[in-house]
């Protein structure tokens, strides 16, 4: 399994206990600029639930997008395989659309 390597754990056990450990709780009240979340609906290791505990625990962002893709658009899966053309565009569409919002607050 690529994630007991990644996360250099002995055992799929293991394995669940160092991704538990990965949580916004008590640090996404500090994040305060733009935000971008994707997931997909059929993610096999991370609930769609956990989608919107993301956005509750990130209170103080300045902005906030959120796109949950489905089978459908080919990108359900985790980290959007399948369409990552789908989930690169969503990105770059994002990044132009937060640079033309600051730049007119520049102005």
């Amino acid at each position: 399994m690529h994630g007991m390597y990644a996360y250099d754990a002995p055992d799929p056990v293991g394995y669940v206990q160092k991704v538990r450990s990965f949580t916004l709780k008590g640090v996404g009240d500090k994040v305060t600029q733009d935000m971008l979340i994707l997931a997909g609906r059929d993610d096999h290791m991370i609930m769609p639930s956990l989608f919107h505990e993301e956005y509750d625990l990130l209170p103080n962002v300045r902005s906030l997008a959120l796109q949950l893709y489905s089978n459908a658009d080919d990108a359900g899966s985790h980290c959007n395989m399948g369409n990552m053309k789908l989930a690169l565009d969503t990105m770059i569409s994002w990044i132009e659309l937060i640079n033309g919002k600051n730049g007119e607050k520049e102005k």
